[in-house]
């Protein structure tokens, strides 16, 4: 039916990647990833979409790292929270709070003494928000869960794993109240 893809500044060797689709209804699309064709930089990239390919917003955020990676994406109440690491020195996981119109809300850094990133994230039906990802690196690496209140206050954070064996957060579905999270081992 249609084909849509980012702005291009004809940069060589500086890819934009889109890592992550949601279709939330018959007419919106939203999908997030890193863009280097705009600013040279990975930062983070987001758009919203109809069903025609027409583009409702799109976003070109920067942190202040020096590279940005958009990986999860969910709804919660009247505005989009996006998740994802950023990394200078160190690894940082961030959730970015978008209202319906494109504006940015709120953004959640989080604090790092190494590798900490969010990947996917999901919300609950009373509206708390969960995002999964990984702290440490090889094999100190945890599973990371993160809790946010639907206005994008953190709750509580754990990490989830074993001394001397990785696990690195992957995915997180419900199952009637229960939160289950998968990773690689």
């Amino acid at each position: 039916k249609w084909t849509k893809q980012t702005p291009s500044s004809s940069r060589s060797f500086q890819s934009d990647n889109l890592l992550r689709a949601l279709v939330y209804d018959a007419n919106t699309i939203l999908v997030v990833g890193e863009g280097r064709q705009q600013t040279g930089k990975a930062n983070i990239i987001a758009a919203q979409l109809d069903s025609t390919g027409v583009t409702k917003w799109s976003l070109n955020l920067d942190l202040n790292n020096t590279e940005h990676h958009g990986v999860g994406i969910a709804r919660v109440g009247n505005e989009w929270v996006i998740t994802g690491w950023c990394r200078t020195l160190q690894t940082y996981p961030f959730a970015i709070f978008v209202r319906n119109d494109g504006s940015v809300r709120k953004v959640w850094k989080g604090t790092s003494n190494g590798i900490n990133q969010f990947g996917e994230v999901l919300v609950a039906p009373g509206g708390t928000i969960y995002a999964i990802g990984t702290t440490g690196a090889g094999l100190t690496a945890n599973v990371l869960v993160c809790a946010f209140t639907a206005n994008g206050s953190r709750k509580w954070s754990r990490n989830i794993g074993t001394n001397n064996v990785a696990e690195a957060g992957q995915h997180a579905y419900f199952e009637g109240s229960s939160l289950w999270v998968s990773s690689n081992y």
